[in-house]
């Protein structure tokens, strides 16, 4: 116990030994602390209002270009299917609704995206390039096995 007590001390009088410098040092350089001083906050208050700046004009920019290109709302339908069908189904109940709630609308446009994602890395592998070479053999008619599948023309 005897020994923890003197850590704690010891640490106490170093703390106050540099609480003392550094106080010393403040006094001693006033106009070189106060001149940093002055530097810091006019450099901080820059960095705030540009920050501020910026962050306005880019809000500002990202509303023009939503309004101007896809507006504030979309309506999406996700379906895997052969067949065509409509991208809205029930669509004048749904644009009906839309002009009842919202006020201020200049067009509402129907369209349809597609999305793909890239797999492999470019180069055809060792069992595409068999089913390919098997396939191109079958419709050229240069494999006997599947040779009742050509009509000769």
């Amino acid at each position: 116990m005897k020994r923890i007590m003197q850590k704690i001390a010891g640490r106490a009088r170093s703390v106050r030994v540099v609480a003392t410098i550094s106080f010393r040092n403040l006094v001693r350089q006033f106009r070189r602390n106060l001149l940093l001083g002055i530097g810091i906050t006019v450099s901080m208050c820059v960095l705030v209002v540009t920050t501020s700046f910026t962050s306005g004009l880019s809000d500002i920019l990202f509303n023009r270009v939503l309004v101007f290109m896809t507006g504030h709302i979309a309506v999406q339908q996700m379906q895997y299917t052969t067949r065509r069908t409509d991208v809205i189904r029930d669509k004048d109940r749904l644009i009906g609704l839309i002009r009842q709630n919202v006020e201020g609308i200049k067009s509402i446009d129907e369209g349809v995206g597609a999305f793909g994602r890239t797999i492999g890395n470019g180069k055809t592998g060792e069992v595409t390039a068999r089913l390919q070479k098997l396939y191109f053999d079958v419709i050229r008619c240069g494999n006997e096995k599947y040779a009742h599948w050509c009509t000769p023309v």
